[in-house]
């Protein structure tokens, strides 16, 4: 039965978890989830525990032991969201509670983020690690943070025209990186 359900796709296992179940088949799905989501939520909280290790770490356990409790209660209702949007809010908030017990700063929402989905704005953060530290930079402060060339140009000590011109070459090399795995992606599917 593992075997089966290590094939279903993530909205399929969100259903069976919700689904009313034996408890056994609940545990797997549930850690077949955790299982697959697990590097890129340790991504979120991390950033969103500013670096702290040790918060992230449990902001981490608590992300899982909140999705864990919601999905038993929800047990035999329909899910109200996509995995991704619960694995989101849930990840969000643990952060977001152990800074408020920590007393620091909690990273708000950029405009970038709105109506994009936890594993699009993961991909987005794994494509930048391909890029060496200024491009990297140069790219986060412009579409994470919605900095201007000037702007990015007075943090750097380069002009706005160096900083559109490191903008264009990263461009190109993410668009060359992505299309390396859209490739990557299709001849998996055969």
């Amino acid at each position: 039965m593992a075997r089966e359900l290590k094939d279903l796709t993530t909205e399929d296992l969100l259903d069976r978890a919700t689904s009313p179940t034996s408890e056994e088949e609940f545990s797997e799905v549930v850690a077949i989830l955790i299982f697959r989501y697990k590097a890129l939520v340790y991504k979120v909280v991390l950033w969103r525990c500013r670096g702290n290790m040790s918060l992230a770490d449990d902001a981490f356990q608590n992300t899982f032991l909140r999705l864990f409790t919601w999905l038993r209660q929800r047990r035999g209702q329909p899910p109200l969201h996509s995995f991704a949007r619960l694995i989101q809010v849930f990840a969000r908030r643990a952060a977001i509670d152990l800074m408020r017990r920590e007393r620091l700063p909690e990273i708000p929402e950029t405009p970038s983020d709105e109506g994009r989905s936890l594993e699009d704005r993961l991909y987005v953060s794994e494509l930048l690690e391909v890029l060496d530290e200024r491009p990297r930079q140069v790219m986060y402060w412009t579409y994470f943070e919605g900095l201007s060339a000037l702007e990015i140009a007075g943090r750097l000590d380069l002009t706005a025209g160096n900083v559109r011109l490191i903008r264009f070459r990263a461009l190109e090399t993410l668009k060359a990186v992505q299309a390396r795995d859209r490739e990557a992606d299709s001849l998996e599917e055969v």
